[in-house]
This record gives C-alpha cells, structure tokens and sequence, in this order.
C-alpha cells in the first residue's frame, strides 16, 4: 500500500504491470478513501484531521485549523497533508512549521480522541475506511 499524488499514477500501474507483487496485492491510500490522490492521513475523516493537527500543534484559537481553512488552503489537491502545509505557511512564523510526524505522534499518545469529541459521522467515516483496509489485506493472506 502506497500514498500516491499526483504524477505518480503511472508509477504505480507500472508496479502492478511489472508482476513484482501478485495480481491485485497493490494499493493506493486512494483506493480507501475514494481519492485520485491520498496519504494515510486521508484515511482520517477532515474533522477528525483538523482537531488532530489543532491538539498537536497546540494552536492558538485565532490560528485554529477548521475543515472550511483546511480545504480553501489548497484547492489544486484532494491531499489533507498538502493542504494543511499550505495553511501553515500562512501562518505567523511563531507557529511551528506543519511535519507529519507531530500530528501522527500525537494521535498515538491521545487515541482516544477517535471515540470523544467527534461526532458519529466523522467517527464512522474514519473507522470505515481503516475497516476497509485492514479486510482487504487480511483477505490477501
């Protein structure tokens, strides 16, 4: 499974051409989340990104991320990392500049946030599509 962006479609048709994995053993992010373009972040509900990178970046409430700043961050990109880099270079240089490693890490250390504060349908959106991941390669084996 791979993050696939734009430019890198025939990479990856490539790979599943070239025979090195079985038939039907590559995938893309995309092909979770119904997205022509994706990282494992887009498997995350954008509600559920958004309070994730608001929490680890620990954001002061005139420079909170929201799901509309998100997506008008950048609009030539289905990629919530792309857009939330973009957003962060419109901020003061005070904030810290956006990584992946911050929001991830701090997912890991406050899991539960998956079950509070979110509403039922980003919950389920999110939940959903990892349900699909996780089918799809246990059906491989």
């Amino acid at each position: 499974m791979t993050d696939i962006a734009k430019g890198q479609k025939q990479k990856i048709e490539s790979l599943r051409q070239s025979e090195i994995l079985r038939e039907g053993h590559v995938y893309t992010i995309g092909d979770f989340c119904d997205k022509s373009e994706a990282d494992i972040e887009d498997l995350i509900s954008d509600d559920l990104f958004v309070q994730i990178v608001n929490e680890a970046f620990h954001l002061p409430d005139e420079h909170k991320l929201t799901t509309a700043t998100l997506i008008a961050a950048n609009t030539s990109t289905e990629r919530n990392v792309l857009r939330a880099e973009s957003f962060f270079n419109l901020l003061p240089e005070s904030i810290p500049i956006f990584d992946h490693f911050t929001p991830s890490n701090w997912l890991l250390q406050n899991i539960a946030v998956i079950d509070a504060d979110l509403d039922e349908q980003s919950r389920f959106n999110t939940l959903d599509r990892f349900e699909k991941v996780f089918k799809t390669f246990n059906e491989l084996l």
